[in-house]
Parts: C-alpha cells; structure tokens; sequence
C-alpha cells in the first residue's frame, strides 16, 4: 500500500523478468547435458561396432575385388583423357601446396621411405635389370632400322659438318667434335645415340674399322688390361720396338703418329703410366723415361733411313772428325 500501484507494477514486472530468465538458463543446461550424453552414447556406439564394421568390409571387399578392379579398369580406359586433363589442370593450380606436402612427407617417413626402396630394389633388381635391356635393345633396334633406310643421308649430313672427304678422316674425330655437332635432321640425331663404331659400320659397310685407332673410343676401352696391352703389341712392329726396352725410346709424338693418341690422353699423355699398366710383369725403370730426350726422335728418324737402305750400316751419336 506504501508503495503505490504504479511501484508495484514495476516489481511485478521486474519479478517476471527474473522467473523468466532463471527458466531460460536451466532449459540451456538441459540442452547441453541431453547433447553431451547423446554424444557419449554414439561414442559408446561406435566403438562396439567398429570390430565388426571392419570385419564386414574385409569380406565385402574381399568378395568384389575382382569387380572392383574391372569397374575402375573401364572407367579409366573410357575416361583417360579427362582423368590427365583434370590432373594436370590441378597438378598446375596446386602446384605448391604438393611440393610442400611431398616435402613434408618425405621428411617425417625418411626411415620409412629408405627401407621401402631397399627392400623393393632387392626384390625387383633382376626384373629391372632385364627391362631396362630390353628397353635399349629395341630402341638400339629401332634407331638401326632408320639408319639402314636414311643412312646416304645422314653420312652425307655429317660429313659436311665435319669436313670429312674420306672414310680414314674419321678416325681423327674426337668426342667433344662428335657431339657437339648442332643443325641437323630428327634422323641424323637419332643415329648420333648409337655407339660411334657402330654408327660407323652402319654407314661404312665395306670399310674395315680398327676400333683402338679411333680418337672417339669409348672410356672403358682402355680401363681394360687386356685390350690396352694388345693394342700396344700391335703398335711394337710400326714403332720398331723388338723388345721391352726399347719402349724407353718412344716418344709422344710417334705414338700420335700411329694412332694411338686416345690410349695415351687416357693415362695422361704418361707413356710410364700406360706401359706399366698393360705390361705388369716387367719391372719399368721411370727415370730412363724422363731422360729420353731427343733420342726418341732421333731413334724414329734412324728406323726410317734404314728401311731406306736396307743392308747398311749407321752409328747413331756418331762424332765426325773431318781431319781423319
């Protein structure tokens, strides 16, 4: 009474703002407690069927694998063109989130990735190595076929760029000459991939080659004791050489002359280097090579004149005495 009507109308109202509110927070933590629970019932849920969920996908995937594989087999035979155009649009758009991701990859399986590789190239070496053979071997094929259709024309296209008139010429044509040869057709590169002597027998059937004499030798020729020895005996009856010793008096510019430049560039133009490698057993003496001097060109000039005069005699370092 006090307080009047107009008092008590604002408490009342006041009072009912109060009871409304207090209703609207219990209704909220009903809501959330229900949700939570909810929640851990699908949990509870979930985890005893999951045993099961996975045990009935093993068979189901078990049972359709075959068809499985077979849908996917059409599906990419009739799609193939769209599948690498939508790869490539998104390989081109995601180029550096893919980078990062690989990269990311890479480093936290490092262990995983290396172990992968051992235990695949263990097991797929032989396979490997018997499709990389084939794979050369019908390639070497294919590019021999195109040889022996265009050979006229792809002799004639590298002659004219290496200045050669005559077969012989080629023998001086070194590596880096080779293949630094630039301006010509599809087909003369494509024979260019051979191995030289073989490009050569191709092109030259009735010419007969010696492969040790060739500057453009492949660079496991004279890795070879065998060949590298056989090579030099060869070359002892050209450099009139009888016996071991008489290597002592060989110079460089002899072995040029015969030929034999890319067996001697190989050892680093050292003629000690290559002779004890190609002749193990004899016991080289190394200061008599340093010492030769002039006497190697003098001994090549003597040879010469001797088989000019047959049957005469000569005194090599001979002194003159005009008074006698």
């Amino acid at each position: 009474r006090m307080l009047g009507r107009s008092s008590t109308k604002k408490l009342c109202k006041s009072g009912g703002l109060l009871v409304r509110s207090c209703t609207t927070l219990e209704i909220g933590e009903n809501k959330e407690m229900k949700h939570r629970a909810r929640k851990e019932a699908q949990k509870r849920y979930y985890q005893k069927i999951r045993d099961a969920k996975r045990e009935y996908q093993k068979e189901y995937y078990s049972k359709k694998k075959e068809e499985k594989i077979k849908n996917q087999k059409d599906y990419n035979s009739k799609h193939r063109e769209e599948i690498r155009e939508y790869q490539r649009r998104y390989q081109s758009t995601h180029r550096d989130i893919l980078v990062q991701k690989k990269k990311k990859y890479n480093h936290t399986h490092r262990e995983a990735n290396r172990e992968y590789q051992k235990r695949y190239h263990s097991t797929h070496r032989e396979e490997k190595r018997k499709y990389q053979e084939l794979y050369k071997k019908e390639k070497i094929e294919a590019v021999h076929t195109l040889v022996l259709e265009h050979g006229e024309t792809v002799k004639a296209e590298l002659e004219s760029k290496l200045g050669i008139s005559q077969p012989s010429e080629w023998y001086s044509v070194t590596r880096t000459q080779f293949y630094s040869v630039t301006g010509v057709s599809e087909i003369s590169e494509k024979a260019m991939k051979l191995p030289f002597l073989e490009l050569l027998k191709k092109l030259y059937p009735r010419q007969i080659w010696k492969p040790e004499l060739l500057l453009n030798v492949p660079t496991d020729t004279w890795r070879d004791q065998k060949k590298t020895r056989d090579f030099l005996e060869v070359l002892e009856p050209e450099l009139f050489i009888f016996k071991k010793e008489d290597w002592y008096h060989v110079g460089l510019k002899q072995l040029q002359m015969v030929g034999a430049d890319s067996c001697i560039s190989h050892f680093g133009y050292r003629i000690s280097s290559m002779l004890q490698f190609a002749f193990p057993d004899f016991v080289w003496d190394l200061k008599k090579f340093s010492n030769r001097g002039k006497k190697a060109s003098q001994r090549w000039l003597l040879q010469q004149v001797a088989d000019i005069f047959p049957g005469k005699q000569f005194f090599p370092d001979h002194q003159f005495d005009p008074c006698s």
